[in-house]
């Protein structure tokens, strides 16, 4: 079993490389091959693209990638950066090219399933007459079948909620937003660490643990059939996976060895010590979306209930929560009265309160308790009062208050504390 292993090779010689080292399937491949001729690579003749007329380029990416499909296991996925470049002074649209190339090559073969827009944020510093700074990349997601892997919560994010995210619990996921298909990440602007770029389109730390977190497992096997400076190959290794990269470019070995190793263990000593921070951040808004949606829930179920026929006398409900940090966890919502009331059984299975349950993923049960054994049982708990704001509380009460009812009525009363501001 490889943990990392970098190939001096041509990849147009894949499965003679992995049969010659007894590699077994790929599980993910990473990887971004040559824009067609914008750039020798170090003077790499050899190089894809490179004394080559554009159908013949390709015609060996897509052989190349064919050959990692061949490689893969069944749930496989191909992560594919490219740009679209210019020749004789026009856009030609390389990425699609070569995905358009790759569903006429055979009948079996990658899938594209999505198009990311990479947003590098910075630029190369140069423009020409009819073309603006081109600031932007694109990132094809293609699969090999329909079973494959995508772990959308490792990546959703917290800072992006809009204000009223306290008021309406219910449409955002307690994980956080899943995210959009534009991904911002900055390039890596000097290099490794040093005062000049030294590789033209060396990955950024960031936008490959991103990739690894979403499609793949600990101890998965990588591919970058492409590896440069080897960005996916350090990544990899710093994050459990097992990595394969190949490249024809002996300098960009060295590089990868020399530095970009090192500089991975340094990106990833710093997360590290960010991720407490972001935990405690997912966990904070969890709880709360949670806490929001029991409180919320059981306002429109007391809506529901004071406008029925179920009970005419005067009643008081109370949420008393006691796990709000899951979704479907149980509620239990007190019909507070001075007798006992016959239509709970009734009331449980209301069609408007059912729904409610499904809108908020909570499982609310409908309780009636007499005012006298409520106070009884709970005259040692806190309880806060919500009104007008779901999300702060405007007092706290005992259960003695409960005997005075007209200063609740209209409010829900609950065990769960919530002050956002």
């Amino acid at each position: 079993m490889i943990a990392r292993k970098y190939i001096i090779s041509d990849s147009r010689n894949l499965v003679k490389i992995f049969h010659d080292n007894a590699f077994e399937e790929v599980d993910i491949i990473i990887t971004s091959p040559p824009y067609y001729g914008i750039k020798n690579y170090e003077n790499k003749e050899s190089q894809i693209g490179i004394g080559q007329t554009y159908n013949e380029y390709l015609n060996d990416v897509t052989s190349i990638l064919n050959q990692c499909y061949s490689l893969s296991k069944s749930d496989a996925t191909l992560w594919l950066v490219l740009d679209s470049i210019k020749t004789k002074g026009y856009v030609t649209t390389l990425p699609f090219d070569i995905a358009h190339e790759l569903k006429k090559s055979k009948e079996h073969t990658w899938k594209l399933k999505e198009i990311i827009i990479w947003d590098k944020r910075k630029n190369t510093p140069w423009h020409s007459h009819g073309r603006l700074k081109n600031r932007f990349e694109y990132i094809l997601f293609f699969i090999k079948g329909k079973s494959f892997k995508f772990y959308i919560d490792r990546i959703r994010e917290i800072g992006e909620h809009k204000k009223w995210w306290k008021t309406y619990p219910e449409r955002y996921n307690p994980g956080g937003i899943a995210p959009s298909n534009i991904w911002e990440i900055a390039i890596p602007i000097r290099g490794w660490g040093q005062k000049y770029q030294e590789h033209y389109c060396s990955f950024p730390f960031s936008l490959v643990e991103r990739i690894l977190l979403l499609s793949s497992d600990e101890n998965d096997l990588v591919l970058d059939p492409f590896a440069g400076t080897g960005t996916v190959l350090a990544i990899a290794d710093q994050m459990n996976r097992r990595s394969v990269g190949i490249d024809i470019n002996i300098e960009y070995n060295k590089l990868f060895d020399e530095k970009v190793i090192t500089g991975a263990k340094q990106y990833w000593g710093k997360r590290n010590k960010n991720k407490e921070k972001e935990k405690k951040r997912e966990d904070e808004f969890k709880i709360n979306n949670m806490k929001l949606r029991a409180i919320k829930g059981a306002f429109e179920i007391k809506n529901i209930i004071n406008n029925s026929s179920y009970y005419n006398n005067d009643i008081i409900c109370v949420l008393y929560e006691s796990n709000s940090n899951t979704l479907n966890s149980t509620s239990i919502l007190y019909i507070i009265s001075n007798s006992n009331n016959s239509n709970i059984t009734d009331l449980n299975k209301n069609e408007m309160i059912s729904d409610i349950k499904t809108r908020f993923k909570r499982n609310f049960i409908i309780s009636n308790i007499l005012l006298k054994d409520f106070i009884d049982k709970y005259s040692d708990t806190e309880f806060y009062l919500y009104n007008k704001k779901i999300y702060q509380y405007e007092q706290k009460i005992s259960t003695k208050i409960l005997y005075d009812k007209s200063t609740i009525i209209n409010g829900v009363i609950s065990n769960i504390k919530i002050d956002i501001k």
